[in-house]
């Protein structure tokens, strides 16, 4: 389901590296948008996203998640029209080859990147 107010999402991280994530989670919150919890591997990703499928505008989501593929985590979202956007060092082509969709911001990545990607959600 796309995001209703764009400006102000509830989000759900997926990022297996700790600072990374802290450094996101504050960027988001910069940008007035609240985190509902971060997952570091596609296990705890499912759960979350079980649990709080309901309360989650959005998913930030590392394509690689400690060697494992994330592709399952993304695969549960468009089961539940969770929209993401995919954060990640790989090439988009790779990933689109992959099957994710959506936006596909490159790591390293700046606020108003994750902004942007975030607003063409609801579009």
């Amino acid at each position: 389901m796309p995001p209703s107010d764009p400006s102000e999402l509830r989000l759900l991280v997926v990022e297996d590296d700790a600072i990374i994530a802290m450094e996101l989670e504050d960027e988001l919150s910069d940008l007035g948008h609240h985190v509902l919890a971060v997952a570091g591997t596609v296990k705890q990703a499912l759960r979350l996203v079980l649990e709080l499928a309901e309360q989650i505008d959005a998913v930030i989501l590392d394509a690689n998640l400690g060697g494992d593929s994330s592709f399952p985590v993304a695969d549960a979202l468009r089961e539940r029209r969770i929209r993401y956007v995919v954060a990640s060092g790989y090439e988009a082509k790779d990933l689109r080859a992959r099957g994710f969709e959506g936006p596909i911001i490159g790591k390293p990545y700046r606020g108003e990147q994750i902004q942007a990607a975030l607003l063409s959600l609801s579009e």
